[in-house]
């Protein structure tokens, strides 16, 4: 199942060499028996002209590729199949099975499964109609007409069950592999994030185990202490929603404003949160932002198809200072 796609199945499994050599061997096979069966005797160059049709019908039908066959290809399958059914009735006696027009039959149908379904169902019903208007003039029994054109009839329903079975097995094998993908990438999301939380546990220890430990040795809960708290709380939460900005100057800077009673506030999309800042970013956005000793300052990383990466919003009493850049650090807007 591994070469089970559109492009494996080499249009239906009939742009493939094995499909070409099999073709090719039942032709030579089928061109003996005419041989044999002495119908070649009856018209020499009827029949070399047309086993050479044949034989081009089958290159033609089995041209190697993914695709259906071109227009100016698939149009002369038909007419090599007509000049061979042309051949058998000039040579047939009776109406009954032809074994011209059964391999005749079977070029026209697997245009179907070739993706040419236009050329596969006007030629196959071309030959059909061929055959009931050669055999209906000499009266025919019901059983005679039915051995002409049952191989026929057959060849299109087997052209269209190939081309709807195949079909149904491609679109199912793609869905399992499609949610087989999935599943992996979830798997590896799910160890990456197992992978990291111990990490990521010992830092957000580390910003609140001293904070609980000085409440814990009988620090007065005074404002300074709710200034610290609220600090080491708004970092924790920045951790959590905004991995991607946690490059260490960015986190300091963003820190000592705070701690100046700056107002600072961190938006973020979660389609960047695989793609860690810049450094080059990170110490524009760090630059931009050193100046300001009170007001509010809001920071948001912007999804992955925007043309500005990181945005900042400077207010203070006096102006609001807007600066956006690329994902490379560059200055794309500021007012």
């Amino acid at each position: 199942m591994a070469d089970l796609t559109s492009a494996g199945t080499g249009a239906g499994g009939l742009g493939t060499r094995l499909a070409r050599g099999s073709f090719l061997f039942v032709w030579a096979c089928w061109s003996f028996q005419i041989v044999r069966l002495g119908l070649f005797q009856t018209a020499p160059l009827v029949w070399t002209l047309a086993l050479l049709g044949a034989g081009a019908g089958t290159c033609l039908l089995t041209t190697p590729g993914v695709r259906p066959l071109s227009p100016a290809r698939a149009v002369w399958v038909p007419v090599s199949a007509l000049g061979l059914t042309a051949a058998a009735f000039l040579s047939a006696d009776t109406v009954t099975h032809l074994s011209a027009l059964s391999f005749a039959a079977y070029l026209v149908a697997f245009l179907i499964p070739r993706g040419n379904l236009v050329a596969g169902a006007i030629g196959s019903t071309l030959l059909i109609g061929a055959a009931l208007a050669w055999a209906w003039p000499q009266g025919p029994t019901p059983g005679a007409l039915l051995r002409l054109v049952a191989v026929p009839l057959g060849c299109v329903a087997a052209g269209v069950l190939w081309r709807f079975v195949l079909h149904r097995i491609v679109g199912r094998e793609r869905a399992h592999r499609s949610s087989a993908a999935r599943s992996a990438e979830s798997s590896a999301a799910s160890a990456e994030a197992l992978e990291a939380s111990p990490t990521e546990l010992a830092a957000i220890k580390g910003l609140v185990v001293p904070v609980l430990e000085r409440i814990a040795e009988g620090d007065v809960i005074d404002a300074r202490m709710r200034s610290e708290v609220a600090v080491v709380e708004a970092a924790i939460r920045d951790r959590i929603r905004l991995p991607h900005l946690q490059d260490p100057g960015l986190v300091a800077e963003v820190e000592r404003l705070r701690r100046l009673g700056v107002e600072v506030v961190l938006l973020g999309e979660s389609s960047s949160a695989d793609t860690p800042i810049l450094p080059r970013l990170a110490r524009a956005c760090r630059s931009a932002i050193a100046p300001v000793t009170q007001g509010r300052v809001t920071i948001r990383a912007f999804p992955a198809h925007r043309a500005a990466a990181l945005g900042v919003v400077m207010q203070t009493e006096d102006e609001v200072v807007r600066v956006q850049w690329s994902a490379n650090g560059d200055v794309i807007a500021a007012s």
